[in-house]
């Protein structure tokens, strides 16, 4: 088909992608892939920017933290197998634990904590005996759960359990979160993370912890206690609610919500300074490389609609820390961001007014509201009319 450059699969007219012509020659991935890349409205330059961060710019840190996350990414999507499904993964990142506990229940499952046999098998213990029982080899599932020490503990704590038949971690994990809610699923991480310290103190320590104190350390990581004391919240740029503009200033907020397969969905919302509503709108857009780059692009979909509008002075509000923060630098940079934010500030020249702040979810809650809406409504607007 002669297609030699990248420019001869964009269109002609307005310079976005051919899907027809990209779905045509690519493999659907690749596909896919090409067209999550935004294309500017305006023309500009090439160049080169390092995806894992924000501004785009290489460093060995970042470069090292990449294969580190590719890595365990790989070894949490093959561990999934038959008994622990994509679902029950999700899951056990979302109970209702400290990130702590959790990481000790995944590092469990992934049998990648390390325990006697694993350290024999390797050369460095020379016993892989169970250090409090000594009587059967110290793995994943015995420490955590069928050590003979251990059942009076769970038996007696708030899950009350009691172990018939020994299984895998991921098998028992499997069967436990079925039918549990997050804060069950909660309590049982925080008593992993319990027993395991209490191992490393018998063993590194020479201290015999009973199991009410177990049980009493697992019920301290609760998230309940851990966070009796509200974090500290900075100030300012922050706004915790709506906020009416000032005179002859129109308000738009603006939000973006992302599924599982990278569609985004952009939700918009438009009040004069009495806050009465004058426009909304939603769309829909996919795929999408990132959730920064999805409210980047509802950004940009919302400056237009406001310009089509007739809306000439705005402030702009997105609870998007990301972006805010990479609007006020003020600075071009080799990020994937700079293709779109080139637009926003080109844009600009439509508007007599223009201001661009951040807010809480909680102020942002009718555009979050109708950017999650967009995936049933599709692309609408709105427009309220006067009398």
């Amino acid at each position: 088909m002669n297609i030699n450059f990248v420019s001869h699969l964009m269109l002609p007219t307005n310079g976005g992608w051919n899907r027809e012509l990209v779905d045509y020659v690519c493999w659907p991935p690749t596909a896919r892939a090409i067209l999550a890349i935004p294309l500017p409205l305006q023309p500009g330059e090439d160049g080169f920017f390092w995806v894992a961060t924000t501004d785009g710019r290489y460093s060995s840190k970042t470069g090292y933290q990449f294969i580190c996350n590719e890595r365990l990414a790989n070894q949490a999507s093959s561990s999934l197998g038959p008994s622990m499904s994509a679902s029950l993964w999700n899951k056990l990142w979302r109970a209702d634990a400290v990130s702590t506990c959790r990481e000790t229940a995944w590092r469990a499952c992934l049998d990648i904590l390390p325990v006697r046999t694993e350290l024999h098998r390797r050369g460095v213990a020379p016993d892989p005996s169970c250090p409090w029982c000594l009587d059967a080899p110290e793995t994943v599932e015995h420490t955590l759960l069928y050590c003979p020490r251990l059942r009076p503990m769970w038996f007696a704590s708030p899950l009350g359990l009691r172990f018939d038949v020994e299984s895998s971690m991921q098998d028992f994990l499997a069967g436990f979160l079925v039918d549990v809610d997050f804060v069950a699923a909660g309590v049982l991480f925080a008593t992993f993370y319990s027993v395991w310290q209490a191992r490393k103190d018998f063993l590194f320590r020479s201290s015999s912890s009973t199991l009410e104190q177990i049980l009493v350390r697992a019920s301290r990581l609760r998230p309940s206690r851990v966070l009796a004391q509200p974090p500290t919240i900075p100030r300012a740029p922050l706004a915790s609610s709506w906020r009416k503009p000032a005179i002859c200033i129109f308000n738009l907020n603006f939000d973006a919500a992302l599924t599982t397969s990278h569609e985004a969905g952009f939700g918009l919302i438009a009040r004069d300074k009495e806050g009465e509503i004058l426009a909304a709108a939603t769309s829909i857009l996919e795929p999408v490389l990132s959730p920064i780059m999805a409210e980047a692009l509802c950004f940009r979909w919302a400056l237009g609609l406001a310009s089509e509008l007739g809306f000439r002075r705005v402030c702009m509000e997105t609870d998007c820390l990301g972006l805010f923060n990479y609007w006020r630098q003020r600075e071009g940079a080799s990020s994937h961001l700079e293709t779109v934010v080139r637009d926003f500030r080109f844009m600009l020249s439509n508007f007599d007014v223009f201001d661009f702040s951040f807010v809480r979810k909680i102020g942002n809650a009718v555009a979050d509201a109708l950017a999650k809406l967009a995936f049933r409504l599709g692309s609408l607007v709105w427009i309220e009319e006067s009398s």
